[in-house]
């Protein structure tokens, strides 16, 4: 009697297990999924600014270098600021 409450008890506590076990994989899986998703949405932005860049520069050549001295300036001057 006590031995069949036992090993009732751990196929209990092994099917717990396994379900837990299987949650946190369907967990992981649906992470995993979530992460591809975001990284195709940010390649596919990264990709669409560096062709607006790309045909700006095309476009506007001199004020591309510019805009690049003005921002490097700038850059400079807050670095020298915290030092």
């Amino acid at each position: 009697m006590l031995v069949d409450t036992v090993a009732n008890s751990s196929d209990s506590v092994a099917d717990v297990l396994n379900k837990a076990a299987e949650i946190g994989e369907n967990a992981v899986e649906k992470g995993r999924e979530s992460a591809r998703v975001l990284a195709d949405t940010g390649l596919d932005y990264i990709g669409d600014v560096s062709e607006r860049v790309s045909s700006f520069v095309k476009r506007d050549p001199w004020v591309a270098i510019a805009g690049a001295f003005v921002v490097g300036y700038a850059v400079a001057h807050l670095f020298r600021q915290m030092k």
